[in-house]
């Protein structure tokens, strides 16, 4: 079976479709969206990229993330909200409630004027609706400033998560394709494509949550991958069994394999 590094990480941006790897006639390794009708019922046509040079672009991410992880949050905070200062981000937000607060306070002010016949029906449905409107945007951007701060507060601990990443692999002088697959599932959540009709945008969205990456990372000397445990010559410890896993660790020239227990 047709190894693709990027099984499963690319995604359409607007349609939410998938890609799938295939080979080309002279076989070449590709990956396409296949053609699919809108909801219109208007046919649209498959895209292909060609993956060895989009491979590369998201490989190109991963390596520096493992010679030069300080390099690659510089990279990453360029192309991303997050990375931001939480202080600033906490003071923006303290303003934005006080504005939330200012227009409720001011919406409650109107209905008692209008309610002791200060102003009249029209001047209060007037300023009702500025003010709601008001309120409306204040309050969607308390919201989005909280997400940014949850966001930013992660990718402060998963930086270190990284940085151990970066140590663990360091070690390694040439990836093998498995290997890089490996690595990829470690901190690639998706690959974003945009085609627009100048140019086609790839986007590369890694992990930065840090439960996730510690999810995906190996534990100890171990990491999932597809390998069948029948087949493994590993004898387990009495009153254990081979559970299908098979981990790798660093060694001088590659990525060493071996089972694990559960």
């Amino acid at each position: 079976m047709e190894k693709y590094m990027l099984r499963g990480k690319l995604v359409e941006v607007g349609t939410g479709r998938g890609f799938v790897g295939y080979k080309g006639t002279k076989g070449t390794k590709n990956y396409r969206r296949k053609a699919y009708k809108n909801s219109d019922g208007v046919p649209q046509s498959s895209m292909s990229i060609a993956a060895k040079d989009l491979e590369q672009f998201v490989w190109g991410y991963i390596q520096t993330a493992i010679d030069d992880p300080e390099a690659f949050f510089e990279l990453y905070k360029k192309n991303s909200a997050k990375g931001q200062s939480v202080e600033r981000l906490s003071a923006e937000l303290q303003v934005t409630e006080a504005a939330f607060s200012k227009a409720n306070q001011r919406l409650e002010k109107i209905r008692d004027m209008l309610t002791n016949e200060r102003i009249t029906d029209a001047q209060y449905d007037e300023d009702r609706m500025r003010l709601e409107e008001h309120r409306d945007e204040a309050f969607a951007k308390k919201l989005r400033l909280e997400n940014d701060i949850r966001a930013n507060s992660q990718f402060l601990v998963a930086q270190e998560q990284v940085r151990r990443f970066s140590e663990q692999f360091k070690k390694v002088k040439e990836f093998t394709y498995e290997d890089k697959m490996r690595v990829v599932d470690v901190l690639v959540e998706k690959v974003e494509v945009v085609d627009e009709k100048a140019k086609r945008r790839v986007r590369t969205v890694f992990h930065f949550d840090p439960a996730a990456i510690m999810e995906k990372m190996p534990k100890g000397r171990t990491v999932s991958c597809l390998v069948d445990a029948k087949n493994s010559t590993y004898l387990p410890p009495k009153g254990e069994k081979v559970v299908g896993r098979v981990g790798f660790e660093p060694t001088a020239n590659a990525l060493k394999g071996h089972c694990s227990t559960s």
